[in-house]
């Protein structure tokens, strides 16, 4: 993702880093194929039953702590807690810092005082259609 982000237009430059989270993957499906294989197919179409199309999890929890159990006894593996990926991390990186343009903000208005606000306000005289002359 940094690469990405450092490269917009040279997309070739993180190939080599796209091949190692590609192999990364492979190697955790590998190793659930190897050690949980039933579990893991035991959820996924559990999951994949999912009729309404509402993405309800509920009624696969049983098959997930099973799956769940298994990649922790077998692989060594723990589920992440909820909330885990969408935590900010700082990355070790050889890369150097991105430094973010700062950004200028028009200032807003202060809002109006009373005095203003009633220079503002309208005659009915200038505006004769207004709703309340309907019903005089």
């Amino acid at each position: 993702m940094l690469c990405k982000q450092d490269n917009p237009r040279n997309p070739a430059v993180c190939l080599n880093e796209g091949k190692e989270v590609t192999n990364c993957g492979f190697k955790f499906f590998g190793k659930v194929k190897k050690h949980c294989l039933a579990e893991f197919e035991t959820y996924y179409t559990c999951l994949d039953r999912d009729f309404r199309g509402l993405l309800d999890f509920e009624p696969c929890r049983k098959p997930q702590l099973i799956f769940d159990d298994c990649m922790k006894e077998k692989v060594g593996m723990d589920r992440p807690y909820i909330g885990y990926f969408a935590r900010i991390r700082l990355v070790d990186s050889d890369r150097p810092r991105r430094v973010f343009p700062k950004r200028e903000y028009k200032k807003m208005k202060d809002p109006p005082t009373r005095e203003e606000l009633d220079r503002y306000k309208l005659n009915t005289d200038q505006y004769p259609l207004h709703f309340h002359s309907l019903f005089d």
